[in-house]
């Protein structure tokens, strides 16, 4: 009959064991954190720097699904990536609706929690969360905090095999969650950087340098594949008159209305920009000037019969005149194609405003 074991005894078997678990998390998050330097790059896109995330953290955790989301820390809403294919993880945006009460929750806690399938919450959320109906086993958490504050949530659905998380798990990911959230951090504040550098802030549309860019980029798409593309120039009609009457506020109220019109009615494909001042210039690809012509005759009336306010809420109509020239018929010079609209522009000034004139062959 072999004796029990002494308390102290006990004790330190625990206390070796605990050792072991940590020395394992230490190892695993230093693997971690080499294979992310070595994947994820300052070239790479949110996508790709999710996706490197994603597959790492797959080979950890081995989740059925794995969904990042993301807060915006501005707006506080939600926008969540997902992975459910563990032989080629993908970075998916999701469409579905997400469990958000649980999400925001775990924002809150700041930490790694296990929730199981006893929680209704899950079961009625299954096919929001891309278990095709499936009821989750178990729901793996982990907030991503930085110092500026929570960035997102990371979280698993099922492990793989026995389908339930373990403590263990929740040490693992607690072990690395930060890291994440710096990286994820880092690259949307670099985004961020980036797009203020191209972006003009009064109207929201592209400055004229990163346009400039653009249109030499079209310029040899056009060229591989043969097809026109129009530029399209506009001024708002009297403008100086609006600034003088009602403040340089109300004016850059108008033109960031009319930065929104265009973000809102033209296509993803077009480019706009703020040329300077009142004036705008968009670059719409494979189109001719006829149909160039559609397209500034649209816009012309949108902004026509859109009201805009001055002081004291004072409606205030306001119309443009629009100039086109077509690659390339006008030209194969992108800063004369510029040009070319630019005066076909003053010709619908000189026949009265408010009209659209392309330019002459």
């Amino acid at each position: 009959m072999t004796e029990p074991k002494s308390r102290e005894e006990t004790k330190k078997k625990h206390l070796s064991i605990t050792s072991k678990s940590f020395e394992s998390i230490d190892s695993k998050k230093f693997h971690f954190i080499n294979e992310l330097t070595r994947s994820v790059t300052a070239k790479s896109t949110l996508k790709e720097t999710l996706k490197n995330i994603m597959h790492i953290l797959d080979s950890m955790f081995k989740p059925e699904v794995q969904i990042i989301h993301l807060l915006d820390s501005s707006t506080q809403k939600l926008e969540s990536y997902f992975s459910d294919d563990r032989k080629k993880t993908e970075a998916k945006k999701s469409l579905l609706p997400i469990d958000e009460e649980a999400v925001r929750n775990a924002i809150e806690s700041g930490k790694a929690v296990v929730m199981m399938k006893n929680n209704t919450r899950f079961i009625d959320k299954s096919k929001a969360i891309h278990m095709e109906g499936k009821i989750p086993i178990s729901t793996l958490f982990a907030t991503l905090s930085s110092k500026r504050g929570p960035v997102g949530v990371i979280e698993f659905i099922n492990k793989a095999g026995s389908g339930i998380f373990t403590e263990k798990d929740c040490l693992l990911i607690g072990s690395v969650k930060d890291i994440i959230a710096i990286v994820i951090e880092n690259h949307l504040l670099y985004e961020k950087a980036l797009e203020l550098s191209i972006i003009d802030y009064v109207s929201g549309r592209y400055n004229m340098k990163h346009f400039k860019k653009l249109l030499t980029i079209e310029r040899e798409r056009a060229d591989r594949t043969l097809k026109p593309f129009s530029l399209v120039f506009f001024d708002l009609d009297f403008f100086r008159k609006i600034n003088n009457t009602h403040g340089h506020l109300v004016g850059s109220s108008v033109l960031s209305r009319i930065g929104a019109l265009l973000k809102k009615y033209l296509r993803k494909t077009d480019i706009s920009a703020r040329f300077g001042g009142d004036e705008f210039v968009i670059i719409l690809p494979q189109t001719n000037k006829a149909k160039g012509k559609y397209v500034a005759e649209r816009l012309r009336k949108i902004i026509s019969n859109t009201e805009f306010y001055g002081k004291n809420n004072l409606i205030i109509n306001i119309t443009a005149s629009f100039g086109i020239a077509t690659y390339p018929t006008h030209s194969t010079d992108p800063e004369v194609l510029i040009d070319l609209s630019d005066k076909a522009m003053y010709m619908a000034k000189k026949d009265g405003r408010n009209g659209v004139k392309i330019y002459p062959d």
